[in-house]
């Protein structure tokens, strides 16, 4: 039997089929492959997408942070009818919020007349930073009388709303949004009113003094111009305290009547100075004179009237004479 022998024309349709076939199989290969790559793009894509959406997550939380983190640590003294009874410390370096329970020994010795004496809300943060010889940045009124680290949940609450109701921006972040802890210091324990006042006086060493280092580029002079001695020096100590650099304390020629704050203009670094002795006393004059100030070989001075002279002998000395 004679083998089969396909025409010429038959071996060209067979070998078109053959073609044709080896043609879809690699279209088909080709499609395939290609609808992975495009698979693959696609998830690639949407991982650097969500990459990008979570840097830029990072660097606008980053910048709100920053643009609301504390630079230096903030001292609120909680008073309740004029009776300072807390002292509250925001640290911003070691992430916390530290409390001073008084459980009011402070006030043991000050009389029914003084507390009756008429306080200016201008006069308040200078007068307990009088006190308490450091800076205080806000007064806060806290009627409940009851201050303990049991109820610490109900104080947060409340200085929550007391701080957003006031303004305070960064406080408020810090104690919402920071991640910070909080520090009970409570004086129950303690029986003597002298063993007191030292553990208060141990604190306030710890946490008030600056934060931020020296501010040696706005040097500062503070002239006592009242007739009440000591004031110069006084003051010059909450001044260094803060960190302030006061490079002269001297008495004055003329006795004022309004303290009052002369600043060289052209020393940027005085801005410090300048917002802190508006919290301190708001309502006193500031003269911007570089000639003047230059005199005093000094950035920025302070003169110390009558105005405050009469202050300090309300507040200073009745306090510190137990210490």
């Amino acid at each position: 039997m004679r083998d089969y022998c396909p025409s010429r024309r038959e071996q060209k349709k067979l070998k078109a089929k053959k073609v044709k076939a080896r043609k879809v199989r690699r279209s088909k290969k080709k499609s395939s492959f290609f609808n992975w790559q495009k698979l693959s793009l696609f998830f690639i894509s949407l991982f650097l997408l969500i990459l990008l959406g979570l840097l830029l997550f990072y660097l606008v939380k980053n910048q709100l942070i920053k643009r609301h983190q504390l630079k230096r640590n903030q001292q609120l003294l909680i008073v309740d009818d004029k009776q300072a009874f807390a002292w509250v410390v925001f640290t911003p370096v070691e992430q916390k919020i530290k409390v001073f329970d008084f459980s009011r020994f402070s006030l043991q010795h000050w009389t029914k007349e003084e507390l009756d004496k008429e306080l200016s809300r201008d006069e308040q943060i200078l007068f307990y930073s009088l006190i308490f010889n450091a800076f205080v940045d806000q007064v806060i009124d806290y009627p409940q009388q009851s201050l303990s680290e049991e109820k610490k949940a109900q104080f947060e609450d409340f200085l929550l709303n007391e701080l957003k109701s006031r303004g305070a921006k960064n406080l408020v972040f810090y104690l919402e949004h920071g991640q910070v802890t909080w520090e009970w210091f409570s004086d129950y324990e303690v029986s003597s009113k002298e063993e007191k006042q030292r553990l208060l006086a141990n604190f306030l060493e710890r946490n008030t003094a600056a934060s931020y280092g020296k501010l040696f580029e706005c040097p500062v002079a503070v002239i006592n111009s009242s007739e009440v001695s000591g004031m110069a020096t006084a003051f010059a100590q909450l001044l260094e305290k803060d960190g302030f650099s006061v490079v002269r304390r001297d008495s004055g020629q003329d006795i004022l009547a309004e303290s009052s704050l002369l600043i060289d203009p052209n020393i940027v670094a005085c801005q410090s100075l300048l917002d802190r002795f508006q919290q301190l006393m708001p309502s006193k004059a500031v003269n911007f004179d570089r000639e003047l100030a230059q005199q005093y070989r000094a950035g920025a001075v302070i003169f110390l009237a009558e105005d405050l002279a009469q202050l300090r002998i309300r507040a200073f000395d009745f306090f510190h004479d137990g210490f």
